[in-house]
């Protein structure tokens, strides 16, 4: 009997993605290892934390990392060390702001729950906005003051922006204002990280426990060695506003083994079999007239990264938002994306053992569904000229 089973909850199949609510992604055997290993022997925390973080900095190809407790924790981190520099008092003092700079600017269009965790480090965070087009420079620049300390920057928004990363980062670099990007879901490539700091972004945070494939609790800030170091003054294990986001050994070692692994990885090779596992669903499917079957790649702020090609399955006889219940009711229980494409399959974090188990959760769905419903060939046709 598994831990599950002795808890009555089920697990579940994942065609979502590396989604938190539903445990993120699943760990190598390496990283377990590596973090069972680590179990076993007392250290010295700040040193393995130093020494970590500059391993998965070199192999990132980045100036410096701080690992965190997770993406949320690293927006908190960053936020302060923004807000306080390397001014030791400044930092015990937090949430309460000694410092001339205490406000964050963010576009209105990139808001989300996510902002709390700015005000948690004690910021004011102001939101540039327009009447309705997308904001350029000239409105952010207008909307600075000698009191901005930074600029939040949500990736995955960014193709609502009418500006580029770079562009941003030099219309506020001269007034010492740094970009900090939050890419917690993002990371397409081993040199992505690498690339949005070249791009514009000053610290760039990301999520430990989605493509990365380490510790769901994990987290990491990258960027120049002062910024990190602002950032470590103001991170656990320092009493300041993150001593309460706590580390331990095994999580530091495993996300460390992770980043490993991935700087490692067959980019190619992963990108063949997440397209052998959406042919193999593809082709169940393709001889139903009771979905439309395509492929597409997200292209708004939704599941990230953008890159990963996905399957779309859009019911006739059935509305998508039925479908995901009954799958998450469902034995196994399946947990897909869904939108006005149909249910999406994600196949990030799917594995080809899993894929007849798939098959068989939606075809049951569909099967149910056109049992009860008997359209007509003209509903049929008319639907799917609409498709």
């Amino acid at each position: 009997m598994s831990v599950y089973d002795d808890l009555g909850i089920r697990p579940t199949i994942n065609a979502w993605g590396t989604v938190t609510e539903i445990g993120g992604s699943l760990m190598d055997e390496r990283v377990l290892d590596a973090m069972r290993e680590a179990a076993g022997a007392f250290v010295d925390v700040t040193e393995l934390l130093r020494v970590a973080s500059a391993r998965i900095a070199e192999d990132l190809g980045v100036e410096a990392a701080l690992i965190t407790s997770g993406a949320a924790a690293a927006i908190s981190v960053a936020t302060a060390a923004c807000l306080t520099g390397a001014d030791p008092d400044l930092a015990r003092a937090l949430p309460h702001v000694g410092g001339e700079r205490r406000e964050v600017l963010m576009l209105a269009s990139h808001r989300t729950a996510y902002e709390q965790q700015l005000r948690l480090a004690g910021a004011e965070v102001v939101h540039v906005d327009t009447d309705g087009g997308p904001v350029g420079v000239e409105q952010i620049l207008a909307s600075t003051r000698s009191t901005t300390a930074m600029f939040f920057f949500l990736a995955e928004a960014s193709e609502t922006d009418g500006f580029s990363l770079g562009e941003l980062h030099a219309a506020l670099a001269p007034l010492g204002i740094p970009v900090v990007v939050d890419a917690a879901g993002e990371l397409p490539a081993p040199g992505g990280a690498a690339a949005l700091l070249r791009a514009g972004a000053d610290l760039l945070i990301l999520s430990g426990g989605k493509e990365l494939r380490g510790p769901q609790s994990s987290g990491l800030l990258l960027g120049s060695r002062a910024l990190i170091d602002a950032c470590r003054l103001n991170a656990f294990p320092n009493d300041s506003i993150g001593r309460g986001m706590k580390l331990d050994k095994e999580t530091i070692v495993g996300l460390m083994t992770a980043v490993r692994l991935f700087a490692q990885r067959d980019e190619s090779a992963l990108a063949r079999s997440r397209d052998a596992i959406l042919d193999d669903v593809s082709a169940a499917f393709a001889a139903r007239s009771d979905v439309a079957v395509t492929r597409f790649r997200s292209t708004g702020p939704r599941l990230r990264p953008a890159s990963i090609l996905r399957l779309a399955i859009r019911p006739r006889l059935i509305d998508t938002a039925t479908v995901r219940a009954r799958l998450l009711a469902g034995t196994p229980r399946v947990a897909v994306g869904s939108s006005d494409r149909g249910i999406e399959i994600n196949p990030q974090c799917l594995t080809e053992d899993e894929v007849p188990a798939l098959v068989a959760a939606i075809s049951a769905v569909l099967d149910g569904a056109a049992q009860t419903t008997t359209p007509s060939d003209d509903q049929l046709r008319v639907s799917t000229s609409a498709s």
